[in-house]
């Protein structure tokens, strides 16, 4: 069965973004593109037709950078604060759960506002501008423990249980008012609830916070299956029908998203990749030979890349971190949000990147390096210089992912060395701010720098990382390069994509980051992944891309979101 689609722009995110009157679709992949009568023609009287009703019809989208399984699965089972409104709010919302739930179970919940480490909205925005203490949280229930949970760092950083929850973890008036760099907020002698400090879930190696983590119930068997099917309806949602899934990647992770695809309940075509060493996610990691090599050795037996949905390849590593918490590398000090000092020096020790890069060479696997300040780049510059004609380095298509600070000189030598780029533009959303404050202007030359890449010649992937969530803000960004709280949008730095750059760092650009055949346009044999749009993001002027809504989107032929705005009709 054929299916023309038509009656709405169809960009088919080729070289020359050139745009089409109708598509048609058999098989699960794309049969041609052109004009609207010859399309016609070409599907038959017996086709099923599709009417855009003047949306826009564009390749699937690729998130060359994605975490939604793991977003998906801290959110599974707790009560969603996001947008609570007051006090009141939050106890009626945990009530309800409690009501459900059996006694001594705990309850989580989500953050207040948006999710990691955005600004839009916070526990600042509740009508008493703080968390709720225990006193309040009691009157939702006292008989299940109670976390409002803190997930990555904020300023300050700040989680609160209920009375039952402070008994559970072990924290009472004999508890000091500070442990490490946790602060334990006290009405007099006696633990409010509140704990100030490095009190998330990733991005913290406070072993008083650890201590209390690990006193918490396990995640619950089969998490990240189940975080895997979430993560594929939060991505079909905006659009996404292809996921690079390449940072903080470990065995379970990538296990989980093999499990659905053995399930065929795959809707989203995932690269998962292994991480060699992630200090973020395994804070008390100290690696060895034996087991970096193992890891290594691992991801060289995990790899295969000719499923049609779901395909693994290649390893990550990164040695810095966020500017949050100090483990951003600078070339001199700075005083970080906790109090400390963050300079130099790396959570994971040059070795370790020496061996990757050398075990990468000699076993060609594929290499993503995680990127975030001039001394990553200048360490693994150094790291790989022995190897770069030895074993054509240039020929191996390695990735440099996040370059969240990078200079034109670092740039220049990525695109000496032909690599891929994965940048997020919102990362300059939510810690442009924190760069200036804590680093000074000069930084902004060099956040996050999209334009020079792509004028380097480079393939430039975009992603939605931490955030924002769609697809169509983050084009905006790379427009505006605007940092939350402040709106300085950063035009100065000369690193504004154009409309048309931009939308090929979410659709072919990611196709090739994937070294995946057939995604990321609509051409004749191209997998029929579609993401259906009410606007055209090519034409709509700038600030209405954010509000950018998907109507439908199809992975080989088959709607797997669906807004219910369109008409699909049978054959006539």
């Amino acid at each position: 069965m054929r299916t023309l689609v038509s009656g709405g722009p169809i960009l088919s995110c080729d070289e020359a973004m050139s745009s089409h009157e109708a598509l048609v679709i058999e098989n699960g992949r794309v049969l041609a593109v052109g004009a609207q009568d010859e399309m016609a023609s070409l599907a038959g009287a017996g086709a099923e037709r599709l009417d855009l009703d003047g949306a826009t019809a564009m390749p699937g989208l690729v998130d060359g950078h994605s975490h939604h399984q793991h977003f998906a699965a801290l959110q599974l089972g707790t009560v969603d604060l996001s947008d609570a409104r007051d006090h009141d709010d939050i106890v009626e919302r945990i009530r309800a759960v409690a009501a459900v739930t059996p006694p001594g179970q705990w309850i989580r919940a989500t953050p207040v506002g948006e999710a990691h480490y955005f600004v839009r909205r916070s526990y600042r925005d509740l009508t008493e501008q703080v968390l709720p203490d225990r006193h309040v949280l009691d009157r939702a229930t006292t008989d299940h423990p109670v976390i409002i949970q803190g997930w990555t760092p904020t300023t300050p950083s700040v989680t609160a249980f209920n009375s039952l929850g402070l008994r559970e973890v072990g924290i009472d008036r004999g508890t000091p008012d500070v442990v490490g760099t946790v602060t334990i907020e006290k009405d007099g002698e006696v633990p409010n609830g509140r704990l100030l400090g490095p009190v998330y879930y990733y991005y913290t190696s406070d072993p008083f916070w650890l201590s209390i983590l690990a006193k918490m119930p396990p995640p619950p068997e089969g998490i990240w299956d189940m975080g895997a099917r979430a993560a594929m309806a939060t991505a079909n949602q905006a659009g996404i029908t292809s996921a690079y899934v390449c940072h903080a990647m470990h065995p379970e992770h990538i296990q989980g998203w093999q499990n659905v695809r053995d399930a065929d309940e795959l809707t989203l075509r995932v690269l998962a990749v292994l991480d060699v060493a992630n200090w973020s996610f395994e804070p008390t990691l100290e690696p060895t030979p034996d087991y970096i090599r193992a890891r290594l050795e691992l991801a060289t037996a995990l790899t295969q890349v000719d499923d049609d949905m779901m395909r693994v390849n290649g390893v990550t590593l990164g040695r810095g971190g966020v500017i949050a918490t100090g483990a951003f590398r600078h070339r001199t000090p700075y005083r970080h949000p906790l109090g400390g000092m963050g300079g130099d020096a790396a959570a994971i020790p040059k070795w370790v990147e020496e061996m990757v890069v050398k075990y990468c060479c000699e076993n060609d696997l594929r290499l993503n390096m995680n990127m975030y300040s001039y001394l990553d780049h200048e360490d693994f510059f150094h790291s790989i210089e022995p190897y770069v004609e030895k074993y054509d380095i240039k020929s191996r298509d390695w990735v440099a992912q996040h370059c969240l600070i990078t200079s034109a000189a670092q740039a220049k030598r990525y695109a000496e060395l032909k690599f891929q780029i994965t940048v997020g533009a919102g990362f300059g959303w939510g810690m442009g701010d924190t760069f200036v404050d804590l680093l000074g202007e000069e930084v902004l030359a060099d956040l996050s720098p999209m334009k020079r890449f792509v004028d380097l010649g480079l393939n430039v992937s975009a992603c939605i990382d931490w955030g924002p969530s769609s697809p169509f803000e983050q084009m905006w960004l790379a427009e505006t390069h605007e940092s939350a709280g402040s709106g300085h949008r950063n035009l100065l730095a000369g690193q504004v994509l154009t409309r048309q750059e931009s939308l090929a760092t979410w659709t072919r650009n990611g196709g090739r980051l994937m070294q995946w055949e057939g995604i990321g346009a609509l051409l004749p044999g191209y997998h029929a992944d579609l993401a259906i749009v009410d606007r055209n993001p090519l034409t709509c002027p700038l600030d209405d891309l954010p509000a950018a809504e998907v109507l439908r989107t199809v992975v080989a032929g088959q709607t797997v979101y669906d807004a219910g705005a369109l008409v699909h009709s049978d054959a006539r």
